[in-house]
């Protein structure tokens, strides 16, 4: 089964047993479950985790590159834990007479097979052929079937599958699958075993058997703490005026915990819907947006999307109508979630262009160690600068003021060394009279 939408959905596929051959669900030890994003560079199908019995308790093994999307303990799988496979025989018939399966009561081999394993391992294994007699004899009791590996029998089938009708034509399939557990590593023999309770010179013929093998390693289960630390980091702000294409922007360094963090700013009178974003081509998600409340189109918007690769990506916003002024400011921000835990947003317009314009974000609660992206957009006809204060106790960074044809943006950023519950202000100086918008968001 495989549920996909290319190019833009996940995908999750599960792989049938070798003979796909129905089966109740006790069989599912030895299938696979693979997840994907098929359409997308490197989306390719892999098997992400492995449920194994750990200690007498089941348990899920991620693999070691999993990126927990929070600041967690996991289990990690060593690498190559999902097993490998490997098949013999499938090649020619074996064909021996009724006496000679019988062999004096002791039976003889259909197929047998040689492989090396881990030590621990457990070894899924799977045997197919079809038998047919050449003549019709009639067969005693006690004749069986046995899977013997390293010289111990594992499974006894207590029957022959060999019909009463000769032929080719009337072939009677033989299909079973045995787990072995605790294997103790290096050469493994595994045979298929026949005896057939009487004598005969007529044939007996085994189809062309064979064996597919799995095997699944024990579980060499590492406890690995994720603790990351966040982190933010300023990176540019693009004036893109009535364009929303942004080519070949920096994006910081690549980091398998990184969010590209960008802030756009514009002005559009009639908007039908927020504008979308793709960062490199991939979707971002829009994180927080706020207008003015005065109809003059002033519009803030803040995008996210997680980025582990890559130094520069096309950063591109889409508008539903024609836009001015169009600004963004991108931010790095190294945090174990890929979405912030807090967006504040504000807005102001002052008539009087004797009194500063101020944009007041209240009520955030920040904690030691977390990070905060900060941006203002505004008129610009008497402002000359936008400052950034923060009503707790610790630093604003400042990093961009500027200007577009006619407004004005900021960009700032917080590490929090202390706990706060305070606000972020915004204030064009020395005066403006116009409107104002600002939006805050808080990383750990």
């Amino acid at each position: 089964m495989q549920l996909t939408n290319p190019p833009t959905d996940l995908a999750i596929r599960a792989l049938g047993g070798p003979l796909s051959f129905p089966r109740s669900r006790r069989w599912r030890f030895g299938e696979a479950v693979q997840i994907g994003m098929p359409g997308i560079p490197g989306g390719a199908f892999f098997t992400p985790f492995l449920v194994e019995m750990v200690g007498g308790a089941p348990q899920v093994a991620l693999r070691p590159d999993a990126v927990p999307d929070a600041a967690l303990t996991v289990r990690t799988m060593a690498p190559g834990v999902l097993g490998t496979l490997s098949t013999a025989g499938g090649g020619s018939d074996v064909t021996k007479t009724f006496t000679q399966w019988n062999n004096s009561g002791v039976g003889d081999i259909i197929l047998a097979a040689t492989l090396s394993v881990q030590a621990g391992s457990s070894l899924l294994i799977d045997f197919e052929t079809a038998l047919y007699n050449q003549t019709v004899v009639t067969i005693g009791a006690g004749s069986f079937i046995k899977l013997i590996v390293n010289g111990t029998t594992v499974r006894t089938l207590p029957y022959i599958p060999v019909i009463i009708n000769a032929g080719a034509n009337t072939a009677v399939p033989m299909v079973f699958r045995e787990i072995v557990n605790g294997l103790p590593g290096g050469a493994t023999t595994v045979e298929v075993l026949m005896y057939i309770n009487v004598t005969n010179s007529a044939n007996v013929i085994a189809s062309a058997p064979k064996f597919i093998f799995q095997e699944v390693f024990n579980p060499s289960v590492v406890d690995v703490t994720a603790t990351i630390t966040p982190s933010v980091t300023y990176i540019t702000s693009i004036v893109g005026g009535t364009s929303g294409s942004f080519l070949g922007t920096s994006i910081g360094t690549a980091s398998l915990y990184r969010n590209v963090v960008v802030t756009l700013g514009f002005v559009q009178s009639s908007m039908a819907a927020w504008p979308t974003m793709t960062i490199g081509g991939i979707a971002a998600t829009r994180r927080g947006v706020v207008s003015d409340a005065y109809n003059s189109g002033y519009r803030l918007a803040m995008y996210s999307l997680r980025v582990p690769t890559g130094t520069t990506a096309d950063i591109i916003a889409t508008f539903s109508s024609a836009v001015t002024d169009a600004v963004i400011s991108v931010w790095d921000v190294v945090a174990a979630s890929a979405a912030p835990i807090s967006i504040t947003g504000g807005y102001t317009w002052i008539d009087s262009p004797a009194s500063p314009t101020t944009v007041i974000m209240g009520g955030i609660t920040s904690a030691v160690g977390q990070v905060m992206t900060c941006a203002a957009y505004g008129d610009n006809a008497a402002c000359t600068d936008f400052v950034g204060t923060w009503g707790g106790a610790d630093t604003v960074n400042k990093r961009a003021v500027g200007s577009t044809a006619n407004r004005l943006y900021g960009a700032y950023d917080i590490t929090f060394a202390h706990a706060n519950s305070a606000y972020f202000e915004a204030t064009c100086v020395p005066s403006e009279s116009g409107p104002a918008v600002g939006l805050t968001a808080v990383w750990q």
